[in-house]
């Protein structure tokens, strides 16, 4: 004969009664989280620098002109504009 409940297939195995505690009580004598405040100071250092990191990688990409190849010295920029320049021969 059929159950009743149509979801009593869907009820836990496990018998009644209290259930047991898989972590740490929140009161217990030691911190559930990490203590060490070098780690938190090194995990904030990090999350700041992949930040800055990607800041500075989404403004370059807008200006490509920061990119482009230059002539480093006035010598090689006077080259440089008579290479450039049509002499109309």
């Amino acid at each position: 004969m059929p159950s009743p409940n149509p979801f009593r297939r869907f009820q836990p195995r496990t018998p009644p009664g209290p259930r047991p505690i898989r972590h740490r009580p929140l009161n217990s004598a030691l911190p559930t989280t990490p203590g060490k405040p070098r780690n938190q100071f090194r995990g904030r250092f990090e999350l700041v620098a992949f930040c800055l990191a990607l800041l500075i990688f989404m403004i370059a990409i807008g200006r490509p002109e920061w990119f482009e190849l230059r002539p480093a010295s006035g010598s090689s920029l006077a080259l440089y504009h008579a290479a450039q320049t049509n002499s109309g021969h």
